[in-house]
Order: C-alpha cells, then structure tokens, then sequence
C-alpha cells in the first residue's frame, strides 16, 4: 500500500474515532422533555391528559423547569397534577394560566437524581374548546446535571400536536313537533359545574311519537342506542361519576326516527384535591403589603377563585382569581399579628380551607411634645410632636370610647409636625390622642404615647345649661314647699274643727253626767226615806234594813266616781282651750 493513502486511511481512522468518542459522551449526557401523547384526536368539549415526562439515560438529572405554551382559543387547562412525579422538591408549584396560555413548572429531584427515560414531571389536564389543531411546545426548558455544577443537559423539547373535532352523527329526519330541547332541574345550565351527582332530566314529546332512545356519554355528538318501546318525558340517573358527561335523546315518530337532542352535564362533588398558602419572604418587615404564594389543584372541574379573610368569621371577605402568577397580595395594613383565613373554591362550589400567620412590623412611634388638656368646643388648637421620619405623613387618633377621628398633617425636613385642629372637627368628649406616622409604601408606625385632651363645651353655653338646671330642680322644689304648706294650712284647719267639736260634746257629756247622777241621787234618796217613815210606824225587817244600809253606800260610792269623772272632764276642757 503506497505510504501516502496509508497515512490518509490512518488519519480518517483516527478521526473517526475521535469523533465517535465526543459524539458518543455528549448523546450520552443529553436529556430531552417532551410530552406524551405527541399526537392524539379529542372532540370538542372532552377533557384529556397530557404529560410532560424527562429522559436522561447517559447522565443524573437534578432538576427541571419549562414554560409550556398552548392555543387558548382552542384549549384550556383544568388542572395540572404532581402525581408519580420524579420530582422530589417544587421551587415553583406547578401554575397555569389559561388567558395567557401557559404552564410553568421548576422543580428537584433530590440524590442521586434521575437517570431514565420517559420520568413524569406533571400532568396537564386539558379541555377542547374549539375545533381546530393544537400544537403545544415549549417556551423554554431546562435540565439540570446532578454534577453540582448545575450544567444544562437539556439537548432537545417535544412537541404535541391535538386535533379536534365533533363526532359525526347519524343523518336524521327532524321530528314534526319541532326542535327537541331537555331541560334538567338539577343541572339547569349546561355551561355550569355543580355538585349534585344525581340528575333530573325532561323533555316535552309530540303525542304522535311511539319510541325513545337515550344514551349517557363522554362524547358530545354521541347517537343514542339504548332503546324504550314506551315513550316518556323524564328521566333521574343517579350517582352519576364526576367529569363532563353528555345526554343523548331521539325519539321515534311514524316508524322514522328523529335527530338528536344532546345535553351537556358537568359534575364535580369533590373539593379540591390540595390546598398550600405561604407568606412570600419579605426583606423588610414593615412591608404593610404581604404577598402570598398559592398552589391548588382540582382534578375535575378545576379550581375557579379564592377567598380570604383576616382573624375572625365576622371579618369582610375578600374574593380574588388568580390570574397565573399564583401571588395574592393583600392590601397595606397597620403593624400587627393577623391570621389569615383561605379558601380555595373549584367551579362547581367545593372548597378547601387552610391558614397562615404573619406579622406586619411597625415604624418607630413619634412622640407628642406638647398638647392642651383642654379645649371648648369650636376652639381651634394645635398638636405638636417630633419623629425619626421626615417629610412623612402624620395621623393624629382621638379616641374616646368606642369613637375615633383622625386629623392628618406632615412632618417637616427635621421630623418635627404641628397639626392644627379647626374648631367643630372633634366633638366634644374625653381623648386619648395618639400620633401614627405613615410612610410612602403606607407603612405605619407604632403609636405614640398617647396625651389626654378634652373638649369641653363653650362657658356661654354651659352657663346657660347650669341655669336651665338650676331652675329645672327650683321649679319642682317650690311646688313641693307650697303642696306642704297646703297639708298643714289644711292638716291645722281640720284639727280646729275637731277640737270645736269634741270642746262642745265634752260639754254636753259633762251636763248629761251631772243631770243623770242628780236624778239617780233624788230616787235613792225617796226610797231610802219612804223605808225611814215605815220604820216609824213598825219594826223594819232584815231585809229592809240591809237594803237601806246598800243603798246609803252605793249612792255615796256613785258620787265619788261621779266627782272624780266630772274632775277629768274639767281638765280635758282645760287642755282643750
């Protein structure tokens, strides 16, 4: 072999084998994310999975991250799903944004990483909108070697390619009695999700039909071939699975049957499959401003808003729609512990709680230097202090009770207010005023030490009002001392006649007593001189004498009792002049 072709074949040999070991270390080492299916058929209104999987065979992959982009006239996302991922740790929860068409996902595969093919990072669940072609593809992608290096290995991205369509259906003649429509209680609106697994269904049929078929189904145009030889006008399926369902109906009518009438039933009773909310890390905890990170899925109907609420049941609720970011920020608030209360909600109402606690650290607190203790009311006066901030907003708070006001002013280049109060701006009252100052992202500080003011009614009008009271208690006091002068003018007055009138019944007692005893004495006396002259003529009896004898010592006891009676009348007279 001449020398020359020799070194020729040596030197290609050479290269040959040089290029065959680079070649071969770098397809060793490459990675590829794709989707699977890459091509597949659906019709209008069904759901299907995508899943995004990663091959690396040649060299450990340690992460992966991708924007996935997708026609949103013609597809929409209902929920993207972790399940049997390779991925161990999520840097970014995996987000969708269905007004933008796309899905972002970022995550780790923790030691030793992942070598293989076809390793599931997420799952998409997607819904045919329209028909068309829908190519799905990536904005950009990443794979990242388990080298501590962080080498991209990614060397290549996938496509997929979704037709849709409608499913033909089978040519019919249109019934006599028009258009067939079903209505449902249950499910009144076919564009609707609801939780209610149970369905009611009716229609209205022309009295001539003799036949029915019905059919429930996965597929929009779907011909129905279970068949009833006795028409009816309703139907109840219960325990119906979640998911997008279709109701088919025809009716047969003289021997020819009808087109086909389609309802579209759309079912989820179950909340959500998980739920996570987390503050975003602040670098600055007087932020008044919080963001948060959510993540949710809902593996049928799809999660539709959130709502949120702070600290207590009774607070107002906040309704928010994620717009793909996955970032809820809430609005400033003073400085403070809150608990944040969450719900997430899928579109047809289930929902699926959870909480997080954060704090919001305040500025440093201004002091009051100098206030009045007390002001009338209409009077102007003015409030001064100083801070660390400068050119900054000031709120001085009264504060009494349950009632506030607020008077805004500014501090000046050296963090010095004075903020003039006009007259008639506080009502009258005793204050607890303190001063806040507000920042230019709407921060607050801490209060100051709050100074007591109070706001006293002008001395004209309580002048006036110390009159009206004193002659609101002179009033009632004079009608009392005339109403008491009354009763004992009339007390004395009664008494009067009373003494009058027992004076002249203590006389008449007293002529009556003397009168009745003189005319009792003279009749004793008779009797006891008529047994005096018998004794003259015969000896008295026993009896006799004893008669004289009791009627001589009753008469003079009855003149004693009678003078000692007629000695206590005299004296009662004597009292009673």
């Amino acid at each position: 072999m001449p020398r020359a072709r020799f070194v020729k074949i040596s030197s290609f040999l050479l290269f040959s084998a040089l290029a065959f070991l680079l070649l071969g270390a770098s397809f060793a080492e490459a990675a590829i994310i794709d989707f699977s299916p890459m091509s597949a058929s659906y019709n209008v209104g069904q759901t299907f999975p995508v899943r995004v999987r990663v091959s690396s065979t040649g060299e450990a992959m340690n992460a992966a991250s991708g924007v996935i982009i997708f026609p949103e006239e013609l597809l929409e996302v209902v929920s993207v799903s972790k399940t049997d991922s390779i991925i161990s740790l999520w840097v970014q929860e995996p987000s969708f944004s269905n007004g933008n068409g796309t899905v972002n996902f970022e995550g780790i595969v923790l030691n030793p990483g992942f070598v293989g093919t076809a390793g599931r990072v997420i799952t998409v669940q997607f819904r045919a909108k329209s028909v068309g072609r829908a190519v799905l593809s990536f904005s950009s992608a990443a794979a990242l070697a388990n080298d501590g290096k962080g080498t991209n290995i990614l060397t290549n991205t996938g496509t997929a390619a979704i037709t849709i369509g409608v499913v033909s259906e089978e040519a019919a003649t249109p019934p006599s009695g028009g258009e067939l429509v079903i209505t449902s209680s249950t499910h009144p609106d076919q564009s609707k999700w609801y939780p209610a697994k149970d369905v009611e269904l009716s229609w209205k049929l022309p009295e001539s039909a003799d036949a029915l078929r019905l059919l429930l189904d996965k597929f929009s145009r779907s011909t129905p071939t279970v068949s009833y030889a006795e028409p009816f006008d309703s139907k109840r399926i219960e325990n119906v699975d979640n998911g997008l369902w279709y109701f088919h109906l025809r009716f047969r009518e003289g021997g020819t049957w009808g087109s086909v009438a389609h309802y579209r039933l759309q079912i989820d009773a179950e909340k959500p499959r998980f739920f996570d909310i987390k503050e975003s890390p602040r670098s600055d905890q007087t932020d008044p401003r919080v963001t948060f990170v959510v993540a949710a899925a809902d593996d049928v109907s799809g999660t539709d808003h959130y709502e949120f609420k702070l600290n207590s049941n009774d607070a107002p609720v906040e309704t928010w729609k994620d717009d793909g970011s996955s970032r809820y920020t809430m609005k400033p608030l003073p400085p403070g512990k809150y608990l944040l209360y969450a719900k997430v909600f899928d579109r047809a109402g289930n929902w699926l709680a959870n909480s997080v606690e954060f704090e919001i650290a305040g500025l440093e607190a201004p002091v009051i230097t100098d206030a009045p203790s007390q002001v009338e009311e209409k009077e102007s006066f003015s409030v001064s202090g100083r801070s660390k901030y400068v050119s900054s907003p000031v709120r001085l708070v009264f504060k009494d009770g349950a009632e506030t006001h607020a008077v805004e002013g500014r501090t000046n280049a050296r963090g010095e207010f004075t903020v003039h109060v006009e007259g008639n701006t506080i009502p009258r009252g005793s204050y607890k005023v303190t001063a806040i100052i507000v920042d230019s992202r709407g921060a607050e500080s801490y209060p100051s030490e709050p100074v007591k003011i109070g706001i006293v009614q002008n001395i004209l009008f309580r002048f006036g009002s110390f009159a009206v009271t004193f002659l609101t208690l002179l009033v009632p006091l004079v009608a009392l001392l005339f109403a008491l002068a009354f009763l004992i003018w009339y007390g004395w007055h009664r008494f009067t006649q009373f003494r009058r009138r027992l004076q002249k019944e203590v006389r008449e007692a007293e002529g009556s007593l003397h009168k009745t005893f003189d005319m009792l004495r003279e009749d004793i006396r008779e009797q006891v001189k008529v047994l005096e002259r018998v004794r003259t003529k015969r000896q008295l009896t026993a009896e006799e004498e004893r008669i004289i004898k009791t009627f001589k010592k009753h008469l003079d006891d009855a003149e004693k009792y009678v003078n000692k009676e007629i000695k206590d009348i005299e004296e009662i007279k004597f009292e009673l002049k």
